[in-house]
């Protein structure tokens, strides 16, 4: 059967909208309509770069003497987040999931694309369509649960323990 736009047109401009107003408060606060870009280049060195560049620049800075373990980890934990939603990407787009294949497959791209790695493990937890992959694996294959568990429960003490300890921020 058809579908039938006339209706619901309108809400695909809400997101936008969204967009558009954080755009202008930051320009009524600074004047400047790309605030946000310039503040991460600024802040955090943060440039668009091609993906290669960006896998480099993150691998690097996961070895790098220069810096701390703690960083070494986070980057490494950023590597591994980027595989993570590339390979959920890819199961998606083979399950032929379209619009969860895009939602995914844009904010991968979108932070696999900066100067290196930086908040992707964070953004994993709006992955919600490789989560709701992960049930239904749990769901057909009950050895899938408890190897969760086994790996995420002790994970989620380390991340605590280093949050708490103060070295998350550096």
């Amino acid at each position: 059967r058809p579908v039938r736009w006339r209706g619901g047109a309108p809400w695909l401009a809400a997101p936008f909208l969204a967009l558009l107003s954080w755009a202008t408060y930051l320009h009524h606060l600074s004047g400047d309509w790309l605030r946000w870009q310039h503040a991460q280049a600024v802040g955090w060195g943060r440039h668009l770069t091609g993906p290669v560049q960006a896998l480099q620049a993150t691998y690097d800075a996961s070895r790098s003497p220069s810096l701390g373990a703690e960083y070494h980890w986070s980057f490494r934990a950023e590597i591994v987040a980027v595989g993570v939603g590339v390979l959920g990407t890819a199961v998606l787009l083979g399950r032929r999931r379209w619009a969860e294949a895009t939602y995914v497959g844009l904010s991968v791209g979108a932070l696999a694309t900066s100067t290196y790695y930086l908040s992707v493990a964070r953004a994993t937890l709006l992955w919600f369509p490789l989560w709701l992959l992960l049930a239904e694996a749990a769901g057909r294959r009950r050895w899938v649960h408890p190897v969760y568990l086994a790996v995420s429960a002790p994970l989620m003490v380390v991340v605590v323990l280093t949050f708490t300890a103060g070295r998350w921020v550096g």
